[in-house]
């Protein structure tokens, strides 16, 4: 004959407990000495309150901070509820976020600088100057 598990009020209570001060539900059956799922089945409403409880206090904590001047809270208040980002980014890439160019492409733009570069000396960094290429005397 298999044992019937029922809970009693002082383990409601505990449960509730542990759940606001975010003991794991594992753990919460070990201390129980019940298996998870039989927590999970006897104790169901207060591991969904205990959880709401906590979320509710902690966003309340965080609230008086942020109303009280505490800057990391009012930016982190803004970012989770606000709608605020740190920045947009944008990214440019070709289809499926491959390179926009290919390397046929890169090298092929590569050449064609060079073309338009070749008989030009540079004298400076970022100055050319046409060569000159003397013709030969023809005239006798």
């Amino acid at each position: 004959m298999v044992a019937v598990f029922v809970p009693t009020e002082q383990q409601r209570h505990l449960v509730h407990m542990m759940t606001v001060n975010g003991v794991k539900q594992d753990e919460q059956a070990k201390a129980l000495r019940i298996d998870r799922k039989t927590l999970a089945r006897h104790f169901r409403d207060e591991l969904d309150l205990g959880k709401i409880t906590t979320t509710a206090n902690v966003a309340g904590a965080l609230y008086r901070n942020a109303m009280d001047g505490n800057v990391s809270a009012q930016i982190f208040w803004m970012k989770s509820q606000g709608g605020w980002r740190e920045a947009d980014r944008l990214e440019i890439t070709g289809a499926e976020g491959k390179d926009l160019l290919t390397d046929t492409e890169k090298e092929q733009r590569l050449a064609s600088i060079l073309m338009a570069h070749k008989g030009k000396k540079t004298l400076t960094k970022g100055t050319t100057v046409d060569t000159f290429t003397p013709r030969e005397n023809t005239e006798q």
